[in-house]
């Protein structure tokens, strides 16, 4: 339990949004308590220590300044809204080549190429659980419509969400 709570603190210390370590913390909690044998703890430790290391290398925000990090964590908390650049830059006091220059050049990507970058991570998430309409999706994730939402899907994941939601259900089965 100690090493779950260490790495968990790892995770804030690198400006990993919380609810991303909360959720690893608490699935390996339980993993943790469901462990009956050493050796299945010893087993677990390389596995815990692994998806830690990877949340923090996928999503630390330490290397961004206070401006960056602010509006990528707006953006993970409210993807589902109408998000443009002129409002980011309005909430946060700042001009709108500012935003999207400084943005650029600490992502590496444009503001509105990250927010659908969001918007999908979800949609897949919806997609593996849950049995929604495509619209219905689109609608949760922030897309204006479901062809749109079609489209920034296949062109971020190479594939539909439809194919998608099969090849997950397919390795389920």
């Amino acid at each position: 339990f100690e090493l779950n709570v260490l790495l968990r603190h790892l995770c804030h210390s690198y400006k990993v949004q919380g609810h991303y370590s909360e959720e690893l913390y608490q699935n390996f909690y339980q993993k943790i308590s469901d462990c009956i044998l050493f050796s299945q703890l010893e087993k677990l430790f390389p596995t815990i220590a692994e998806s830690y290391l990877k949340l923090i290398r996928d999503y630390s925000r330490r290397q961004y300044s206070n401006l960056i990090r602010a509006c990528l964590d707006y953006i993970d908390f409210h993807y589902a809204e109408d998000i443009t650049l002129s409002g980011l830059a309005s909430r946060f006091s700042v001009t709108d080549s500012y935003l999207s220059a400084r943005f650029a050049e600490e992502t590496g990507e444009n503001l509105i190429s990250y927010v659908n970058t969001v918007r999908i991570r979800y949609a897949c998430t919806l997609l593996e659980k849950l049995q929604l309409s495509m619209q219905k999706i689109a609608e949760l994730c922030g897309f204006s419509s479901s062809n749109y939402f079609s489209r920034v899907f296949h062109q971020k994941m190479g594939i539909s969400p439809t194919e998608y939601r099969k090849q997950v259900q397919a390795r389920i089965s």
